[in-house]
């Protein structure tokens, strides 16, 4: 299948935003320190490989393609924090002993889906 260069740049828009959202999920967990300013690691990565990226949308191929976008990310990441709450809860090998730090960084997934809704929705409306 040859797809045209605008169909594959628009595929590479979506994955980015996609990418920038199942990122930003897992390094919610991280805080960071930047001078006077104390925040979650997310908040660097978010900014970066989301917005842009339906703004360039926007700009290219209009507000509908944007919402097909917006759609795209906004619906995956229940399935990728359900894939990674699979992960904690399934039972880890004896010999893995690193079970109770992975757990706990990559636990928040849920809570973090939750908020990170609130702010997508918010941020594009």
């Amino acid at each position: 299948m040859v797809l045209s260069p605008e169909i594959r740049a628009y595929a590479v828009l979506n994955v980015l935003a996609v990418v920038g959202l199942c990122v930003s999920a897992i390094a919610a967990s991280k805080i960071v320190e930047i001078g006077p300013f104390i925040f979650p690691y997310s908040n660097i990565i978010f900014p970066l490989l989301t917005f842009p990226k339906t703004d360039s949308t926007s700009e290219v191929w209009g507000k509908q393609y944007a919402k097909i976008t917006v759609c795209i990310s906004f619906a995956e990441q229940p399935g990728f924090v359900l894939l990674i709450q699979g992960s904690i809860d399934v039972h880890a090998a004896e010999v893995w002993t690193h079970q109770q730090a992975y757990a706990e960084v990559l636990g928040n997934g849920p809570r973090i889906l939750v908020a990170s809704f609130v702010a997508f929705l918010t941020s594009h409306m």
